[in-house]
């Protein structure tokens, strides 16, 4: 028995006279007849108990609900929310395959195109026989895109190509290419607007989309620096991109077909496609409106494979969005929803509402 008043830690109940243990309770016996039955159970939970894995540093971390991310919505104020997040708020889903043209990338219905194309586009020569299109140029789409090229969100342009590798890969299968070579063409940007920008947005969506469909990635195209198209008048867009692509030299490769060397030898970013056998070629850009930069593009490639020699070819398109035409949920110019007076880029860089060819 303890002193009356002498320091004790941590306080409890006043000093009691010590008293005897009481007894552990007994649990009641079972019954002879199923004594035996009990203790097998015992023995079956006994043997299915997993011991708990030890916990690794920074396992708590990992995922949407972890330490960190909790740690960020709670202490740091967020600035851009999430591509997941943002296309599920608004509830946007990628284009079905038969809810856009295959050639121009315009909405159609049931019955509006065939294998010539729709209403909008039937007619037109182009170097490409398929376009792959995620959707239209309308919020949420155009605002993600806007983001990645003229803040540099290289985050958005990864995912938003990597969704539009998974589309091509599945064009591809059911078009019956699925053993073909995929090599996937970003179009260009001049030196000069890759340093104003700092991103080359069809690169990131190319290298990205390469990932997703087990293509690689060949940027055998040069451009030479004319206005942006963002800048000239969609009468004039064609003749603005006619000729401003041109393949990058390849003679390494010219010299080894002349020397009977065959494909040995392809330097640089067309050894890619002078292997053999056939090749999937896919122009890779943004968005597209007119069609003008792809076509320049697409011809380009043409004239690139036909110095090598490649004839086994098929040239695809592949952008993130299409421009709506007149008589498909608007004019056939966005600039007159988002009043566009020529350059409608500000002092920022951040285009307030425009496209690219």
């Amino acid at each position: 028995m303890a002193t009356p008043g002498a320091f004790r830690w941590p306080p409890g109940r006043p000093d009691r006279p010590d008293r005897p243990e009481a007894p552990e309770p007994r649990r009641p016996e079972a019954p002879e007849a199923t004594r035996g039955a009990t203790r097998i159970v015992e023995a079956e939970v006994d043997a299915t108990i997993v011991e708990p894995k030890p916990r690794t540093r920074g396992a708590s971390a990992d995922g949407p609900g972890g330490l960190w991310s909790r740690a960020e919505a709670v202490w740091l104020d967020r600035t851009i929310d999430p591509l997941a997040q943002r296309l599920g708020e608004a509830g946007w889903a990628p284009w079905a395959e038969g809810a856009y043209c295959h050639l121009c990338g315009q909405a159609v219905g049931p019955g509006e195109v065939d294998a010539e194309g729709c209403a909008h586009c039937r007619g037109e020569r182009r170097p490409w026989t398929r376009l792959v299109c995620l959707g239209e140029y309308r919020p949420p789409l155009d605002g993600l895109i806007r983001e990645m090229k003229f803040q540099r969100m290289r985050r958005f342009g990864e995912q938003l190509g990597q969704m539009l590798g998974e589309r091509v890969a599945r064009c591809a299968v059911r078009a019956g290419l699925d053993g073909w070579r995929t090599v996937l063409v970003p179009v260009p940007m001049s030196r000069r607007r890759r340093m104003e920008r700092g991103i080359d947005h069809a690169l990131v969506l190319a290298r990205s989309a390469a990932g997703a469909c087990g293509g690689r990635v060949a940027p055998v195209l040069w451009r030479r620096h004319r206005p942006s198209q963002l800048e000239v008048a969609p009468s004039r867009r064609e003749a603005n991109a006619a000729g401003s692509m041109r393949p990058r030299a390849a003679w390494g490769s010219w010299l080894s077909r002349r020397l009977g060397m065959g494909d040995r030898w392809a330097p640089g970013a067309w050894g890619a496609l002078a292997g053999r056998g056939p090749v999937l070629v896919v122009l890779v850009d943004d968005v597209t409106t007119t069609g003008a930069t792809l076509r320049a593009a697409g011809r380009a490639v043409e004239r690139g494979c036909k110095r090598l020699g490649i004839k086994d070819l098929r040239i695809w398109a592949a952008t993130v969005a299409a421009t709506p035409a007149r008589g498909h949920g608007g004019e056939r110019g966005w600039w007159r929803s988002v009043g566009w007076r020529g350059k409608s880029v500000g002092k920022t860089g951040f285009l307030k509402g425009g496209l690219t060819g």
